[in-house]
């Protein structure tokens, strides 16, 4: 991999199955309900190096530099994402479904990167986690898809976890 060759995502952990066959539905909803609060629990609790707030941005573009990141790309698109909190992209971006996948995603900034964690739901509750990943800050990062297969993410949190 050169110098200016954008690096490839790798999960955390591989993907894990929709709905296990050995509780009825409605006790595995309840049971992933209570562990994504339990996640958003334990994630407010971290010590200084979590980051809470709404400093992340997301930049994808077309053309992705080591050196200027998205900067330099004509067509790209920058978004203001929620730190430390469950979100539906449909919900909150509308209209850039060709951005966004319909999964529930929670970011938590740290010191040295950004941990995206993608799951099945769909309506913000963050429930039954599918993967996770630990994006750099300031690096090009994918592929992620057409139009704007390339990313560039940056956390300027102001509130640090408790």
């Amino acid at each position: 991999q050169g110098l200016g060759s954008p690096r490839r995502l790798l999960p955390v952990r591989p993907s894990s199955p929709p709905t296990s066959t050995l509780l009825p539905r409605t006790m595995a909803r309840a049971l992933a309900r209570a562990l994504a609060q339990m996640r958003t629990l334990l994630l407010l609790l971290l010590p200084a190096s979590g980051v809470q707030g709404s400093g992340e941005v997301m930049t994808i573009c077309k053309n992705c530099t080591a050196s200027a990141g998205c900067r330099l790309d004509t067509d790209s698109r920058s978004f203001s994402v929620p730190v430390g909190e469950c979100f539906s992209p449909t919900q909150k971006f509308p209209y850039d479904g060709d951005v966004w996948g319909k999964f529930d995603i929670m970011d938590v900034c740290s010191d040295q990167y950004l941990l995206r964690t993608l799951y099945w739901s769909t309506d913000g509750s963050c429930t039954q986690e599918t993967d996770s990943y630990k994006l750099e800050y300031e690096t090009c990062l994918g592929p992620f898809g057409a139009p704007r297969p390339w990313g560039v993410f940056t956390c300027n949190a102001t509130q640090l976890a408790v």
